[in-house]
């Protein structure tokens, strides 16, 4: 029976930290996240990348449907809210 608790205990261990690893590297890449510009953290999303890299008086202007984007799909988009989260997020005005 001890052995059978070892290796569940294992499982679910291995289990855990894959799930963690998958957050952070496919949605916030904090693990790898060598700098704090922007066309550097594409996989990140914004709302990560600011409360890493920028100051707080940043959310006063960020445009909030923006949060949940990463940085990639801001650069890509085409709209006035995608162009000026992704002005804000070079400013160097907000940089920590």
């Amino acid at each position: 029976m001890n052995i059978i608790k070892k290796i569940l205990f294992i499982s679910l261990t291995i289990m855990l930290f894959q799930n963690m690893s998958n957050q952070l590297v496919g949605n916030s890449s904090f693990l790898f996240a060598a700098d704090c510009v922007a066309k550097n953290n594409f996989n990140e999303k914004a709302i990560s990348f600011i409360a890493r890299c920028r100051k707080g008086s940043i959310k006063s202007v960020f445009p909030g449907e923006m949060y949940s984007k990463t940085i990639a799909e801001i650069k890509k988009g085409k709209s006035k809210s995608h162009k000026t989260a992704w002005k804000l997020l070079n400013d160097n005005r907000f940089k920590k």
